[in-house]
């Protein structure tokens, strides 16, 4: 990975447990808590538990911020290989700000790209030219609410890509 954008781990760390979700404040250790998303629990700020991980006696700070590197950096490395793979550009010549936005998307959403194919083609095509709003446009997730309409996690969009620098207009909805 390029070198670390202290400014833009604050705001995953923030987005991804900002309301530090199985914090102790008296031990002052992380411990597992359900995730959002369902299937495994997770712990710190986004590590979604393996089935072969214990964190039972919990972890501290050090290591809560040691596990949001070291997952962000494994999908550095898918991301790179994925964009590598599928465009006659490299990832490495990508402006740092897209490769974080990538990188992001990954870390939250998986692999970009199933049996060879992109599974993304309009945010690819906004990096390949250069086009801050619609990276932004294109990198906003969605959620199902509790009456199952899909709505954006715009506060989620708006602060990651605020925190690379991206100029944007918000989406309107």
């Amino acid at each position: 990975m390029d070198s670390l954008d202290i400014s833009f781990f604050i705001e995953l760390a923030r987005q991804e447990n900002g309301i530090r979700s199985g914090y102790d404040k008296i031990t002052g250790r992380w411990r597992p808590h359900k995730s959002i998303e369902g299937g495994n629990d997770t712990i710190a700020y986004g590590h979604k538990l393996l089935d072969n991980e214990d964190f039972s006696d919990g972890i501290d700070d050090f290591d809560a911020v040691d596990l949001l590197v070291r997952d962000f950096n494994k999908s550095w490395e898918l991301t790179q290989d994925q964009w590598d793979d599928n465009f006659h550009e490299r990832f490495a010549k990508l402006p740092q700000k897209y490769k974080y936005v990538l990188t992001e998307l990954a870390f939250n959403s998986g692999p970009l790209a199933t049996g060879g194919r992109w599974k993304w083609p309009k945010l690819a095509l906004a990096i390949r030219n250069n086009d801050d709003q619609n990276v932004y446009n294109e990198s906003i997730r969605y959620f199902h609410n509790k009456n199952n309409k899909k709505q954006p996690l715009l506060s989620r969009s708006t602060a990651i890509c605020r925190a690379l620098g991206l100029i944007f207009e918000p989406l309107k909805i």
